[in-house]
């Protein structure tokens, strides 16, 4: 490292050790002057430093996505919060306020291109948590410019001290920022490692963005300001790093009465699950088949969803927090289930302080790989099962938090796994499963449900739909699973040890049209992923990339709930690639057209709100990677995204 490298470094390692430290005791110091204008200098200082001194590295010495889009959005947050203490009445920006905030916002808008990965499309792979990264950020960098530039234009505030709630939410974001490079860059030396890295990424926006938004409405309420929507738009911008729009209060309003607003409310939580039983095979070091059982296990496991039909269904995912491994016998063993979907039946629907019984049924991937150390090229198949075990318990209710006890039956546990390449046995993976978890109900509707019963809202749309104004452009940002749901012919005839691909995780962006009439919309999307197998001295990778045009047409309305259904034509690139025993066994990739079909539904309270919650599915009944031998590596999937946000940048701005 050059001396000059090495001063960049260090001091960007100082500054944001001093900012970190000058922030915090800003936030906590009397909001007067004393302490906390000189730590606030200090900050801004410090702040600016840790910007630019990492741009100087990224450009001259090393690149570094991560801290190029952080440094961008940090660096605008901070500057538009120290300079709005200096124009405390509208109209008093200057060129340079002018400068900031164009250059901010075309910046943000090179962050969003260079995230959907136009650029890398044709010219090979990305990685897809940067690619989310750099929209998800590039947003927020475009929308806080854009929303400068609306104050710069105004003429009055709805807020008196609106210069004060500006300069501590944009502060608050920057501090949120360097804590989340802190995290994310140096964080692994004294957090444990869940296995999931984006945990870190979205964790300190989503607690942060939650105590904003409290202090700010503390502070509106002591200088007696309005609390109003249009106020708190940029905070939940903020607060989306987590992408959950979410006003707290008690959600248990479906119980009043059944209303499309009180429909469903979201559900965010964890969840304990303990593995009961199960025995795995293996083979000792002169070829006999010895017998292992599995230990009970644990994991701890995060939840997403929400409860329907006003209190009789609760429909969510599950995010496992790290992987169950355990040994034993020389073996090396994991065994855990992968992002499940769950739905839940509440005959009698959930209420305040009652005790409700549930069954239901979940779509579960489970993964089992088993290393032998007996043997040389040992590292057994990587299976993955998709799997539809029934569950069943009880939920308590409390204002609006859910408790729970589960137990789940995987009546389909048994599958035959290669003991070696040539060797089969079946193993038994654990058929019960305990759980226990905690659930908070949030509403997000039903604040427009007023304004729906008056008739506003009809009068309301009415005359948007006829100035046109509900037409528009949107953006669709979230998470999809694609499911394989057919055998790679060469995996069966040449390969049958190392089984087929089974799940991949992958961001899913569409860029649309929207037309509110016929409730039509015309969308470009974009997905890719890579999905990787391994045993017995084979290793297989497989990497898609699909540029899609889909269109779509809803159906009918019950009570906000709208299918959707219509044909989607893609861009396909695929290649596959493996190597057995060291050498290379074929690399092939291909560029095709290929027809499926999407489907899915919206939840959609009323049709002039700015962001819609979107569930989709696609099917590609037949994709596939041709070989040289005549053989093929299947593509033929399911894709299921549980929930897309849809943002109508129209209605916000």
């Amino acid at each position: 490292m050059s001396p000059i490298h090495e001063f960049f470094n260090l001091s960007h390692a100082f500054s944001g050790a001093l900012v970190l430290f000058a922030g915090l005791l800003a936030i906590i110091a009397r909001k007067r002057k004393g302490l906390h204008t000189w730590t606030g200098l200090l900050y801004f200082i410090g702040m600016m430093w840790v910007c630019i001194s990492a741009w100087i590295c990224i450009v001259f010495f090393r690149f570094n996505l991560f801290l190029l889009v952080i440094g961008v959005f940090s660096f605008y947050l901070t500057f538009s919060g120290y300079r709005v203490l200096k124009r405390r009445q509208l109209g008093e920006q200057t060129w340079v306020d002018w400068a900031a905030a164009i250059i901010s916002m075309l910046a943000g808008i090179g962050l969003i291109v260079f995230g959907l990965g136009i650029p890398y499309f044709l010219k090979g792979n990305f990685p897809i948590a940067y690619r989310a990264l750099c929209v998800l950020f590039g947003w927020f960098t475009f929308k806080s410019a854009y929303d400068d530039i609306i104050i710069f234009r105004s003429q009055t505030m709805d807020a008196k001290m609106w210069w004060w709630y500006h300069h501590m939410q944009a502060m608050l974001g920057s501090y949120i920022c360097a804590v989340t490079a802190f995290i994310v860059q140096s964080g692994h030396r004294i957090l444990p490692d869940f296995g999931m890295p984006w945990l870190y990424w979205i964790s300190p926006g989503i607690i942060g963005g939650i105590f904003i938004g409290r202090w700010i409405r503390s502070y509106k309420t002591k200088f007696g300001d309005p609390i109003t929507k249009k106020s708190n738009k940029k905070l939940k911008l903020l607060v989306i790093t987590s992408l959950l729009f979410v006003q707290f209060g008690y959600s248990q309003i479906y119980t009043q009465k059944q209303t499309r607003h009180r429909f469903a409310q979201l559900t965010l939580g964890v969840d304990f699950q303990t593995s009961i039983g199960g025995t795995t095979q293996f083979l000792d070091g002169e070829g006999g088949i010895e017998s292992l059982d599995f230990p009970t296990t644990q994991t701890a496991r995060l939840i997403v969803g929400g409860t329907h039909f006003w209190g009789h269904a609760d429909f969510y995912v599950v995010f496992p927090v790290y992987q169950r491994v355990f040994e034993g016998s020389h073996q090396e063993i994991a065994f855990t289930s992968g992002v499940e979907t769950v739905f839940k039946y509440y005959p009698l629907r959930i209420e305040h302080h009652k005790i409700r019984p549930y069954i239901g049924i979940s779509l579960s991937p489970y993964y089992f790989e088993q290393a032998n150390n007996n043997l040389t090229f040992g590292n057994g198949t990587d299976r993955r099962m998709a799997r539809l075990p029934i569950t069943t318990g009880l939920t308590f209710n409390h204002k609006n938090h859910l408790f729970e006890a589960n137990l789940t039956y995987n009546y389909d546990n048994k599958i035959d796994y290669h003991l070696f390449r040539n060797v089969i046995n079946e193993i038994e993976t654990p058929p019960f499963f305990l759980s226990f978890s905690y659930k908070y109900m949030l509403d997000t509707t039903a604040g427009a449900e007023e304004n729906w019963e008056s008739g506003r809202t009809a009068k309301v749309t009415d005359i948007l739909a006829e100035r046109g104004d509900l037409d528009g452009f949107f953006v669709g940002v979230g998470m999809s699973s694609a499911w394989w749901i057919s055998n790679s012919e060469y995996n069966e005839e040449k390969r049958p040890f190392l089984g087929d691909h089974r799940l991949a995780i992958m961001p899913d962006f569409a860029l649309g049209y929207y037309w509110h009439k016929p409730d039509l919309s015309l969308s470009l999307t974009y997905r890719s992923y890579s999905s990787g197998i391994d045993a017995y001295g084979a290793v297989q990778t497989v990497f898609r990339q699909s540029l899609g045009l889909e269109l779509t047409k809803n159906l009918f309305d019950y009570h906000g709930f709208t299918p959707f259904i219509g044909p989607v034509v893609s861009y396909e690139r695929l290649s596959a690639k493996e190597s057995f025993e060291g050498r290379l066994a074929f690399d092939e990739s291909q560029e095709k057209l290929s027809y499926g079909i999407t489907f899915g539904w919206d939840i959609r309270p009323n049709r002039i709100q700015w962001f819609t919650l979107r569930t989709n599915l696609r099917y590609y009944p037949d994709l596939s990677l041709g070989l040289d031998n005549g053989q093929a590596i299947s593509f033929d999937n399911i894709e299921f995204n549980f929930i897309q946000f849809v943002f109508y940048p129209n209605r916000i701005f």
